[in-house]
């Protein structure tokens, strides 16, 4: 867990179950930066073991495959359908953290869930 996970750990746990659990709260999806803050969060559902709904989770595919056609993006959800590769998914999330736009996208997904 990292320091962002740590520190973070009950929000992004509200917000997986909210975007990904039960009927999922993902609608409309208008900019990259949700996209790839769904896309950390489904991630960290991977990582933890929490439930994930399918509907929620190919809507986040459909809207970043219209962002981003690069093969990378497409293995992310081929490895999302099995959701058995933790070890992928959390070298994905560290990456993420790592990267200059994080924040934005952090702060993108919080105002799509609305916390």
């Amino acid at each position: 867990m990292t320091t962002f996970q740590y520190r973070n750990d009950g929000k992004l746990s509200k917000l997986a179950t909210m975007a990904f659990g039960g009927k999922g709260a993902i609608s409309g999806i208008q900019r990259e930066e949700m996209v790839k803050g769904y896309k950390y969060l489904l991630a960290y559902c991977i990582v933890y073991g929490k439930k994930v709904n399918s509907a929620a989770c190919e809507l986040v595919r459909k809207a970043s495959i219209s962002f981003d056609k690069e093969l990378r993006n497409l293995v992310f959800f081929e490895k999302a359908k099995d959701g058995r590769d933790f070890i992928y998914f959390d070298e994905y999330m560290k990456e993420q953290e790592a990267s200059a736009g994080f924040l934005k996208n952090w702060g993108a997904l919080q105002e799509a869930l609305a916390v």
